[in-house]
């Protein structure tokens, strides 16, 4: 669900007692293909059943819910000392579809450059990035941070550097020296 819903994001969930599941709210389910708590936003609702999708998906869950497998409604958002309402109905799906859009054009507009782009432009210097370093499951893995946003990633110290569009056309080869 991000960039609704990120990590460590407190939720407050209250049960549906009162109205029915409508499209476009965000609920709290288990997941019927591994028994996990996931939250989604309801896409549609038929008498067949009512279909999800987290907000940075493509594709809807490949499964039908029935009212009686949700959990609850998200109504309250808790990020550090923020405290937001949940856009549930039909302001949080068109919001979710604009977000969705948004980015397919992004991504579709990073690929026409690189098309293009025989060489990178390098306006992001050395001195702005820097490098985390996290070990996870006995192996070095690092992160590109640009400030506080993650911009790059490699598995560990020799891989080659997985950089996101579009900041992978402003860093140039000799900024990154591995």
């Amino acid at each position: 669900m991000n960039p609704t819903l990120k990590a460590g994001d407190g939720l407050i969930v209250i049960p549906f007692t009162e109205r029915p599941v409508k499209r476009g709210d965000v609920v709290v389910f288990r997941s019927p293909l591994d028994d996990k708590q996931v939250v989604h936003r309801v896409i549609h609702v038929s008498p067949q059943g009512i279909k999800t999708r987290g907000d940075n998906n493509r594709l809807d869950d490949p499964y039908l819910l029935q009212p009686a497998d949700i959990i609850g409604r998200v109504v309250e958002i808790h990020r550090g000392r923020c405290r937001f309402k949940a856009r549930n109905g039909t302001a949080g799906q068109y919001r979710a579809e604009l977000r969705r859009t948004r980015n397919r054009f992004l991504f579709r507009l990073a690929a026409f450059l690189a098309k293009f782009a025989p060489k990178r432009i390098p306006l992001i210097r050395a001195t702005q990035l820097n490098i985390a370093t996290f070990k996870r499951a006995g192996r070095e893995e690092q992160v590109l941070l640009l400030g506080r946003r993650a911009i790059g990633r490699r598995n560990h110290p020799e891989a080659p550097w997985l950089i996101r569009a579009p900041y992978r056309f402003f860093i140039g080869g000799k900024t990154l020296k591995k």
